[in-house]
């Protein structure tokens, strides 16, 4: 293809004048490798460069910190300057939306940087000498042709560097001079966009990136040639190659079509859009378009790589860090980067039992001298994409280069070894019996596979060892680039005293109780790959605790250089949670976060609303409550005034007035001590008694609204408002734990009986006349259950995923805990023994005071003091009732001075299970004592201890959030603990709540409980995606919480994957729990689901095709699948139709919860004693098919003779005014028919229309209607 003229685009130029016969090949790379020395001695590391989808014009608001080094279109343009100014526009630029692609280098073209170079570029580039163009040239620089000699000289390509590059003017005016086709030569199309954007004209490339070669040349020649544009063939083949066209068949094309039909389905690699991996760990790999980069993927699981079993820490079994370092350098391969220059461990990544987890191995573009980052990522089967990945953990980042360093180089020649001669000349041998066997004690397990050292030999500082994969393994270890269990036997060589200074097995600073562990990989470079057995040698590092391995085969060829291997020390205890840390504490600590109001919940109202833009006239009527007599006063039809606890409602106050339906009510539940310094002395005894007095109050008024007797409608709703009682807002601050405590109650009636009440929390900071009227009015239109107002602004919580600080990844213990001074820990069942193992083990913690209502007396006191004893601690245990005040006081009293009272742990509680409308004040009370009142008297009472006080841990429930159903007193009771927390940050002091999930074992809250009782509660919690804890998980989490700040953590161990999936299928319920709806994204209902839940078309229509028989055999089936699921069957034939629901394991919470999956089902409002007024399946569905009240003959004959009489109407010739009287009729028989039909009954009107004729039918119109 010969062009009719040249451009070029910035350097592009250089070589388009050269194309141009303007510069020599000479001259053109004498100004390509000038100004790239200059540039990188003058310019490198202070700038950058990045193209923006905007034009010219719409960057004009930013040109005070970057300039624009191009115009290539209308709509792209590349910024350039400062490297902080070009992050800071950047960032803003995103932000808003707009497409951003940073460009690869550090300097800035086409801007004032350029004039430092300016003399420079005058002296070494004034022997250009430049010709006149023969193919005609345009030039970006002049906007115009360049047509004479010497034009392009020395000082023209300094002015290409530092002008703006005109491109985008360049092409537009090549366009609108005739030329109609635009060819990009380069390595891989950039212009093309731009270019399109331009001009119509036809716009090509040449070769691709990783597409170089010839054929991809030819492609782009068959493209340009099938356009109509002359491609001289001859000049693209190789020399000696045939040109000829080929004939066309002679025959029509009959468009038949043969489809190849695949063999299998598609789920091959290939078939999947990706490249299939020749390795044992990775399955498929994907190119990054735009980054030069690549993802590796795969699956890791006991049953596909049973090897891996073989490698256990602490109970788990944890993926090595051999198999990092393989798969690392095996990713480096596809860019010839065979140095491993890093690669640090973050995480440990720990295979469950049953199922697997994808792997992902990110190579990301080039940087600095061709090196890569690259990371591995995990995700367990089930978790999210996204987040909210849960999600995707990274487990190790590092830097893959092309080459060593010269400091490597030089390191590796000096320390060359020769392995031929083996064993090593002068080394002494070192046995090697019971080596595993010490591991194992220590926690480190490992089996067969990794049992792999064979001998060992001394010499002075090094040590020398043989290892070996077993028989079995040996085949497969071709397949690696070096078998990760073999590496890892190499490793294990370190573990030998005179390498690192300790003995052998020695954990050192784990003190003799743990190992040690690879943490970080420096300079590895892999020299032959497929090793089955290797012999090693290891010298001590630079650094404490490094290790410099060689490694060779059996025939002394190198296989492995290891520059520098950092290990650390671990205590046994940090291996038994080394498991949990990774499978537990990223996956199941969560935070509770408020969320701006998603916008327009309500049509009516404009995107979340402020109280001043909400109309006055609410699409709902409320009127203020203060007692339950109040609300059966409102639903009676009375509004009466009442204490003016809200001042504005829609409804006038003063003078009984009739109430419209539906009326909401809005109890106030705000409580006297809302405006009270937090830190301010109050009697114990009042403010017991302004809790519970709330609490109660509060759970009288919800239960008269949940009442069947309230006959409320079912579009009202119960508002319950309180005024700074949740940790809304940006500050966090929570000004009322009592109202706290009422959100806890008021959930647990949320979930018991989902959308009948709202909870509603204003705004603390500003008066309640300025908000409440029109913030009730937002609660009752957003479609939310629960909202909190903060300056104009409404939120809704969620529950998000927390963040785990570097030091509890990193094995560290808390600072929270000091070791010199007493930490008090109450609560004397097992959580309470549990925590005082760890603080002792793990947090170093040596002075423990124990107090519990039993004290010395609690079972397995006396074995836990001594087992404490043993590892250092001085235990006190002491019989204490938490609840009383004044015994409090004379437990911190007895803490002496010399070893002051540096942190509280709370783990002591009662657990009461019933639904909330068997509740009573009494029972509040009596879980309001262990709870509330304790640690209300442990925060008043070290306000003096402040300065000494490092810590204020309580054991609260996520009961208080989201899963309190059937526990609302305990919910309440654990609310109001959250709620203190956050008074006690707000103020300064240490202060933490977790909000628990299940703990696998009964726990001393819940000893008191059936098993019956327990087995529900596992199962509900189960169903609700909510697993248990383990022991080591437990205090996995609790480390991570308390060094990640905050007020509130949530450790539950959610599986989000089985909740979807609950939702998907229709066993899940009401749906995802409302806190939780943040953090499961479910799409779709399966069938089953849809009929199962009644929804889809609607289930009176479904049952108005089937005959009386098939009604009831739907409802049946559908009565048995909720049914089953309330119970945690597997199915719905595990209910039978005639068991008693009593018999089959229902109580009152599992009753209430059928009745709410019930009631979804069918949309019919239905009493709470559902289950026991009809006892079996078989009698509910009968009632539910009575309630629905489809009766499908009486309606099929009455459709039947309506279509007769439309019939007959139509085949009529009728004048107008019959016409006239026939449609007056038929309009009043519309009118009336609904009266008709509950006077006379469907059947009575079917049997009147079977028999009639159609003057008959007229006069039925007639005579029953009354029609004239």
């Amino acid at each position: 293809v010969r062009p009719d003229a040249v451009l070029g685009h910035s350097q592009g130029e250089i070589a388009a004048a050269c194309v141009a016969g303007a510069l020599s090949l000479e001259d053109a790379v004498r100004v390509v490798a000038l100004r790239s020395q200059a540039i990188a001695g003058r310019l490198s590391g202070r700038g950058g460069m990045a193209s923006v989808a905007l034009s010219a014009e719409e960057v004009r608001p930013w040109l005070d910190r970057v300039e624009v080094a191009a115009v290539n279109g209308p709509k792209s343009v590349v910024i350039a300057g400062d490297a902080q100014a070009l992050d800071e526009v950047l960032a803003e630029l995103s932000g808003a939306g707009v497409r951003v692609r940073r460009i690869a280098v550090d300097y800035a073209s086409h801007t004032r940087h350029v004039e430092d170079i300016r003399e420079v570029l005058a002296e070494s580039l004034a022997p250009i000498t430049a010709q006149a163009p023969t193919v005609p040239f345009y030039s970006t620089v002049t906007g115009g042709w360049i047509e004479d000699a010497d034009v392009l000289d020395g000082d023209y390509w300094y002015r290409n560097l530092r002008q703006q590059v005109a491109f985008g003017p360049a092409v537009a005016e090549l366009a609108a001079t005739g030329h109609g086709v635009f060819i990009e030569v380069s390595a891989h199309p950039v212009l093309l966009q731009p270019i399109a954007e331009t001009t119509d004209a036809l716009v090509t490339g040449t070769l691709r990136r990783e597409d170089g070669g010839l054929r991809r040349l030819f492609t782009s020649m068959a493209e340009l040639f099938v356009r109509g544009i002359s491609v001289d063939w001859a000049a693209v083949l190789p020399v000696g190659a045939t040109v000829a066209r080929v004939d066309l068949p002679t025959y029509a094309f009959d468009h038949q079509h043969y489809w190849l039909q695949p063999a299998e389905s598609a789920t091959d690699a290939a078939s999947l859009g990706q490249a299939a991996v020749d390795h044992p760990l990775l399955g498929a790999v994907v190119r990054l378009p735009g980054s030069d980069g690549l993802v590796f993927t795969s699956r890791l699981s006991l049953r596909t790589h049973p090897w891996l079993a073989d490698h256990a820490i602490g109970g788990a079994v944890v993926v090595p860090g051999t198999v990092y370092v393989d798969v690392a350098v095996r990713a480096g391969d596809e860019f010839g980067c065979g140095v491993l220059d890093e690669l640090v461990i973050e995480a440990p990544l720990v295979l469950p039992e049953r199922g697997g987890v994808r792997l992902q191995v990110v190579v990301g573009g080039p940087g600095e001298n061709g090196s890569r980052a690259v990371e591995v990522y995990s995700l367990p089967e089930g978790g999210e994409d996204g987040d909210g990945g849960g999600g995707w953990r990274r487990h190790a980042t590092g830097v893959l280069s092309p080459s060593p360093s010269p400091s490597m180089e030089t390191r590796a020649a000096d320390a060359a070894c020769d392995f031929t001669a083996w064993p090593p000349l002068g080394a002494e041998s070192v046995g090697t019996d019971g080596f595993y066997e010490d591991l194992a004690g220590r926690g480190v397990e490992y089996g067969p596979v990794f049992q792999g050292l064979r001998a060992v030999w001394r010499r002075g500082e090094e040590v020398f060892a043989e290892v070996a994969l077993p028989e079995e393994e040996r085949r497969a270890a071709a397949g690696f680039g070096l078998h990760p269990a073999l590496l890892d036997a190499a490793l294990q060589t370190g573990t030998f005293g005179a390498v690192t200074g300790r003995a052998a097995g020695d954990a050192g600073e784990s003190g003799g109780r743990g190992a040690v562990l690879a943490f970080a990989w420096n300079g590895l470079v892999l020299h032959a790959s497929g090793a089955a057995a290797l012999r090693v040698r290891a010298v001590p590092g630079d650094g404490p605790g490094t290790l410099a391995v060689q490694a060779a085969d059996e025939t002394g060829g190198l296989v492995l250089t290891l520059d520098s291997l950092v290990s650390r020390a671990v205590s046994a205890e940090q291996l038994e949670t080394a498991g949990a840390d990774t499978a537990t504490v990223a996956d199941s600590l969560f935070r509770v976060e408020w969320s701006e109001l998603p916008p327009n919940p309500n049509p009516s109202l404009p995107p979340n609303p402020s109280p001043a833009s909400v109309p006055s006239s609410a699409p709902v009527a409320w009127a203020p409550v203060d007692t339950a007599a109040d609300l059966t006063a409102l639903l009676n039809g009375n509004a009466a005034a009442h204490p003016a606890t809200l001042p504005a409602t829609p409804l006038a106050a003063g003078v009984p007035t009739p109430v419209p339906e539906p009326v909401s009510p809005v109890v106030s539940a705000i409580s006297a001590e809302n405006d009270a310094d937090a830190d301010a002395d109050a009697d114990a005894a009042d403010d017991h008694d302004v809790v519970l007095t709330l609490c109660s109050r509060v759970l009288e008024v919800v239960q008269a609204w949940l009442s069947d007797a309230a006959g409320a409608a079912d579009e009202a709703r119960l508002v319950v408002m309180t005024r700074g009682a949740v940790a809304a807002g940006g500050d966090g601050t929570v000004r009322d734990p009592a109202g706290a405590a009422v959100w806890g109650l008021v959930r647990a009636a949320q979930a018991e009986h989902p959308d009948r009440i709202v909870l509603l929390d204003i705004d603390p900071t500003a008066a309640e006349d300025d908000q409440t009227a029109r913030a009730v009015d937002v609660a009752l239109t957003s479609g939310e259950a629960q909202l909190a107002l903060r300056g104009g602004t409404f939120s809704t919580p969620r529950l998000t995923r927390g963040t785990i600080t570097t030091s509890h990844t990193s094995g560290e213990p808390s600072t929270s805990f000091r070791p010199d001074g007493t930490v008090l820990l109450t609560g004397g069942g097992a959580l309470g023994g549990l925590a005082a193992r760890h603080l002792v083990t793990r947090h170093g913690v040596r002075r423990l005071l124990l107090a519990s209502r039993r004290g010395p007396d609690a079972d397995g006191v006396a074995e836990l003091v001594a087992e404490l004893g043993e590892a250092g601690a001085e235990v006190s245990v002491v019989a204490c009732d938490l609840s009383d005040r004044a015994q409090v006081g004379a437990l911190l009293a007895s803490v002496p001075d010399t070893h002051p009272l540096t942190g509280v742990v709370h783990t002591a509680g009662v657990f009461d299970a019933g639904v909330i409308g068997a509740l009573t004040p009494e029972r509040l009370a009596k879980v309001f004592a262990p709870k509330a009142d304790a640690v209300r008297h442990l925060h008043e009472l070290t306000r003096d201890r402040a300065d000494a006080l490092t810590a204020f841990v309580v054991y609260s429930s996520a009961s208080s959030l989201f899963m309190g159903a059937g526990s609302a007193g305990y919910a309440a009771a654990n609310a109001y603990l959250d709620g203190l927390m956050a008074v006690r940050r707000a103020s300064g002091l240490p202060g933490l709540s977790l909000a628990w999930g299940t703990w696998k074992y009964a726990t001393n809250m819940t000893t008191h409980l059936s098993g019956a009782d327990q087995e529900r509660m596992g199962r509900r919690a189960s169903r609700d995606g909510v697993l248990v804890l383990e022991p080591a998980e437990g205090m996995a989490l609790f480390d991570a919480a308390v060094g990640c700040g905050g007020s509130l953590v949530v450790p539950v161990k959610l599986d989000v994957g089985a909740l979807r999936a609950g939702v998907v299928s229709g066993e899940g319920g009401g749906g995802v729990p409302y806190l939780l709806r943040g953090l499961v994204r479910v799409g779709r209902q399966s069938v089953r689901a849809v009929v199962a839940s009644g929804s889809g078309g609607g289930l009176r229509e479904r049952l108005a095709g089937l005959d009386a028989e098939g009604q009831e055999g739907l409802l049946l089936e559908l009565v048995r699948v909720r049914a089953a699921a309330v119970l945690g069957h597997g199915g719905p034939e595990a209910v039978r139709p005639d068991m008693a629901f009593r018999d089959a394991g229902f109580d009152s919470l599992t009753s209430v919860e059928l009745r709410n999956r019930v009631r979804e089902a069918t949309g019919l409002k239905l009493p709470a004693t559902l289950v026991f007024d009809h006892p079996t399946p078989l009698a509910l569905a009968a009632y539910l098919l009575a309630e629905l009240g489809v009766t499908e003959d009486a309606l099929a004959r009455v459709h039947a003779k309506i279509e007769d009489v439309e019939s007959l109407i139509v085949g009529l010739r009728l004048d107008d005014a019959m016409k006239s009287r026939v449609a007056q009729r038929l309009q009043g028989l519309v009118a009336r028919c609904n009266g008709v039909l509950d006077g006379a009954g469907v059947s009575t009107v079917a049997d009147q229309l079977e028999s009639a004729s159609a003057d008959e039918l007229f006069d039925f119109i007639d005579d029953e209607l009354g029609l004239v």
